[in-house]
């Protein structure tokens, strides 16, 4: 979130930060109302669908960092809200594949 933009600015890249998009949430997400919180999930198409999903992975602390091995973006829970329902919309950063 702070290095790898700060990085490819001084590479002179002209991307500096992951790609976002507006997805529906597959799942409930809670959070700790009063800070930026950046889910770990996988986008998911369930089956019979066109729809691309963010569906939020377990494990989310800090002192878990096994779920970033199978996320495949970040989905920003915003300051202030405790609670998003399945459903809703949200923002996601895609992170880059190895």
């Amino acid at each position: 979130q702070f290095v790898r933009p700060s990085i490819r600015k001084l590479l002179g890249c002209s991307e500096l930060f992951l790609p976002r998009r507006r997805l529906v949430l597959d799942r409930d997400v809670r959070s700790t109302a009063g800070r930026l919180d950046l889910v770990r999930g996988r986008l998911v198409q369930p089956l019979g669908s066109t729809q691309t999903r963010f569906y939020p992975l377990d494990g989310q602390s800090s002192g878990d960092p096994m779920s970033i091995v199978g996320a495949d973006a970040l989905g920003h829970v915003p300051i202030g809200v405790s609670q998003m329902a399945a459903g809703e919309e949200i923002v996601v950063e895609l992170l880059p594949r190895a």
